[in-house]
């Protein structure tokens, strides 16, 4: 059974749960509980999250994000990460990935979009500076030979007040069935998975992302 590695933030733990019950059977999935958060934070937490997990060279997949922490503008000042700095740690986060899991396909996923209007002058987020930093990231990776999978854009074409169940999460049924769905489209052909075999969960139900270990 092949192996299945989510790295990313509060979007990555709302859609995993959803994404093992889909699997189930089929292929192992495995994710930490602690979020990515920034560019910086999750190319620290790698080796530590190895550490911890036990994933193992031999994992077959590992679909990650980070982005939506580093466009964060507090006090009206410009984004925690300025654009050629997320580019750098993005860089080295393909790098480090990609020699902790040498056999592994990597797919990145672009930041989700936000309602941007709900935000304040105290903590901000503008669809303009994610749509920045995701096109430095996508170059990127496919420097590097991963896929993209594209949420941004998906979830652009739908209407925010039916996705959101905030002004930058998803947690709604159809959000999650959205978002669930884009994630397993992207990763069964990795995993020699036929995505028209899966049994999807009930996404009216919350489903919680506790840690998973592998032994």
């Amino acid at each position: 059974m092949k192996k299945l590695y989510l790295i990313g933030d509060s979007i990555r733990m709302q859609y995993c749960a959803y994404v093992k019950a889909a699997l189930a059977g089929k292929a192992e999935v495995v994710w930490h509980d602690n979020n990515a958060r920034f560019a910086a934070y999750t190319l620290m937490s790698i080796g530590n999250w190895e550490a911890e997990l036990r994933v193992g060279r031999d994992v077959d997949c590992v679909h990650w994000n980070t982005g939506l922490h580093d466009c964060i503008r507090a006090c009206g000042e410009d984004p925690q990460t300025p654009v050629d700095i997320y580019a750098y740690y993005i860089e080295r986060i393909c790098k480090r990935l990609q020699n902790y899991y040498p056999s592994a396909k990597m797919v990145f996923a672009t930041s989700t979009p936000v309602q941007e209007e709900k935000f304040d002058f105290w903590f901000a987020r503008r669809n303009a500076d994610i749509d920045e930093l995701n096109a430095a990231a996508t170059g990127i990776v496919k420097k590097y030979g991963m896929a993209v999978n594209d949420l941004n854009t998906l979830l652009k074409a739908q209407d925010p007040d039916a996705v959101h169940s905030d002004k930058t999460h998803f947690n709604v049924p159809l959000g999650r069935e959205i978002i669930t769905k884009a994630v397993l489209k992207s990763v069964c052909p990795i995993l020699d998975v036929d995505y028209n075999s899966l049994t999807m969960p009930d996404f009216n139900v919350e489903m919680s992302p506790e840690k998973d270990i592998l032994k």
